[in-house]
């Protein structure tokens, strides 16, 4: 199996740590082998090796694409709701979902997670309402644990964002942040009180296929 750039993981990236690795698969019968090559870069000599030299594979599985349709709506998927200081509300209507609190830590945060399967990618959609000051609280999209958006201030309304999610497995983290920056009180106290309650809503989120 030959991993993409993009998720190929040097040695020191990895710190020797186990590394989850996804590979898309098309439909059909395939033969897959994985390969374990000595000397890639075909170098005439090798710096000696520092410490254990080797490769370990565990919890080898093949997973369904998230949707076989064009477009998959995410209020069908399973969904973790977790937070350090702060949790997701699910409204009466079923659909919107906003930060339970205000949350008014010093630092914290508020995760919906959930992981999505495409053999080519697709653009993740949904409509946001922020009420947010930055340093105070903002709201990021993080794709593999990286932070790929981030979005704070005061809306009126609701507004129709998307996000382009890369093919293969991406464990998608929607996140309401508070003190993401992690400022001293004294700092923060300096700046003054923020003129917004730091909330963040969602609603519609959807994936449509490349």
């Amino acid at each position: 199996v030959e991993l993409p750039p993009l998720v190929t993981a040097s040695a020191s990236g990895s710190n020797g740590k186990w590394v989850e690795y996804s590979v898309p698969v098309e439909r059909g019968s395939h033969e897959i082998i994985w390969t374990h090559v000595y000397n890639p870069f075909q170098m005439q000599s090798l710096p000696p090796p520092d410490g254990e030299m080797g490769l370990w594979m565990d919890d080898l599985r093949y997973t369904p694409f998230s949707t076989t349709s064009k477009r998959l709506d995410l209020s069908k998927i399973e969904m973790i709701n977790s937070g350090d200081g702060a949790y997701w509300e699910l409204l009466d209507d079923g659909t919107v979902i906003a930060p339970r609190g205000k949350s008014s830590q010093d630092d914290g945060h508020a995760d919906i997670q959930f992981a999505l399967y495409s053999q080519r990618g697709g653009i993740l959609r949904y409509h946001v309402k922020t009420d947010s000051t930055a340093p105070y609280h903002d709201f990021a999209i993080l794709l593999n644990n990286d932070v790929v958006d981030t979005i704070f201030g005061e809306m009126v309304g609701y507004e129709y964002m998307s996000l382009a999610v890369p093919a293969g497995k991406q464990l998608v983290t929607l996140r309401h942040r508070t003190n993401p920056g992690n400022f001293g009180n004294s700092l923060l106290k300096k700046l003054g009180k923020p003129s917004t309650d730091g909330n963040t809503w969602l609603e519609d989120l959807s994936f449509e296929l490349n």
